[in-house]
Order: C-alpha cells, then structure tokens, then sequence
C-alpha cells in the first residue's frame, strides 16, 4: 500500500468576485495507469483497479466542485450581509433622515412666521414713531 501513495499537485489561487475572495483549484492529472499505482496486475483484482479509478475520478470532481460550493456559499453570505445593510437604510436610516428633515423644515417655517411677526410688529412701530 505504501508503494500507491503519491502527491497530488493543487494550486489554489485567491481571486476576487464582487468583492468577495473566492478561490479558484487548479489541481494536476489524477488519473493513473493500473501499472502505476504501485500493483501488480496479476496479482490483483479487476475490482480493485476499478475502486482505484473510481476513487481518482471522485478526488478529481471533488477538486474540481468543492471551490464552487464554496464561492457559492462565500458569495450567498456576502448577499445576505447586503441584503440586511439594505434593509437597516431601507427601514432605519431613510425614515429617521425623513422624520429629520420635517423636523427640520417645520422648525424653519416657524422661524419664518416668528420673523414675519417681528417685521410687522417693527413695521408698526414705526409707522407708530413717524405718524405719531
């Protein structure tokens, strides 16, 4: 069994999509030739070659799926975490901004009636002072 084992070459690289860092497998030849996992092919079950290559076959679509399950995952999360930025300033933020901002122009049209007041209670004054 010890003569089987092998290293399997994989490169990982880190990309960014949307923002998010996603990793993208690039993983080397995995099948192999009966001869070379280490058996010989008189001594050894047809059923065991065939386990062997089913098992490479499963290694190599493991390799090449287990990267997307995790973007998909990794982009699902980041699209949740939007999701709720959007709904804190959908229905936080932008109601609060609105109560603010009639506050706000209540507060100058009360400013501007109390100087209409005052510019009139000048205005009579003075009317007052040069009639009088």
């Amino acid at each position: 069994a010890a003569a089987a084992r092998r290293d399997v070459l994989v490169d990982v690289e880190v990309r960014n999509v949307w923002g998010v860092r996603v990793p993208v497998v690039r993983a080397g030849p995995l099948g192999r030739r009966p001869v070379d996992r280490g058996w010989g092919l008189l001594g050894t079950a047809a059923s065991v070659d065939d386990a062997a290559g089913a098992f490479e076959r499963l290694v190599a679509l493991a390799l090449q799926h287990a990267p997307r399950e995790v973007r998909l995952r990794r982009l699902a999360a980041e699209i949740r975490r939007t999701s709720r930025k959007v709904n804190t300033l959908q229905y936080v933020v932008l109601p609060r901004l609105a109560r603010e901002e009639r506050a706000i122009a209540t507060a100058l049209d009360e400013q501007e009636r109390e100087d209409l007041f005052r510019l009139q209670l000048l205005a009579q004054q003075r009317d007052a002072v040069q009639g009088g």
